[in-house]
């Protein structure tokens, strides 16, 4: 922004000088005065311009990058943090775009153990909770039906699962299913 705030401080510099230079050309009637004052008044609104189209140009670029979707590693980090070097593959994923239109963020990823208990001990807020996995549970979390791929069943009955959610904020819940071995795991993200 600064590029933009500079070429705006010079146009409007170049202006009122030809501003000027326009002024004492019409009361003096000195012709080549006032020529002088167009090209000026012409290159402060060229200058002017450039800053406009610069502006709108890094502006453009900013709201594109906001709405750009992001990869599954990008939304792994965003929800739990850097993950362990090499310890994190996301097979799957789908991101909340538009919150309240979109329902939740649903993840799929093989993992390493440690990488599982580091999650848990990151975020006090995830209690075990004893659920055999049902597959019109898991499947109908939220608002909407999870993903095709969604399907935590596959990981098989021995299945943990740590929740969590708060009745004051019924519009938030946070659910992670992971294999036995931590090694293969599904993770559903309701923020409304």
């Amino acid at each position: 922004m600064r590029e933009v705030i500079g070429l705006l401080l010079l146009a409007s510099s170049v202006s009122a000088v030809a501003l000027g230079l326009l002024f004492y050309g019409l009361v003096k009637h000195r012709q080549r005065a006032i020529y002088a004052a167009g090209a000026g008044l012409l290159l402060g609104g060229l200058l002017a311009s450039g800053a406009f189209f610069l502006a709108g140009k890094k502006t453009y670029r900013r709201a594109a990058e906001a709405v750009r979707p992001r990869s599954g590693e990008e939304i792994y980090t965003a929800l739990f943090g850097p993950a362990q070097p090499g310890c994190v593959r996301v097979l799957h994923y789908q991101d909340q775009v538009v919150p309240r239109l979109d329902c939740c963020i649903w993840l799929e990823f093989s993992t390493c153990p440690a990488e599982i208990k580091r999650i848990i001990a990151a975020d006090s807020g995830f209690h075990a909770i004893s659920q055999p996995i049902a597959s019109s549970y898991c499947d109908t979390l939220g608002y909407s039906p999870g993903p095709a791929w969604w399907h935590p069943v596959r990981i098989g009955r021995a299945a943990l699962f740590r929740r969590k959610f708060r009745l004051d904020n019924p519009n938030r819940d946070q659910l992670l299913i992971f294999s036995s071995d931590s090694t293969h795991a599904y993770y559903y993200n309701m923020a409304d």
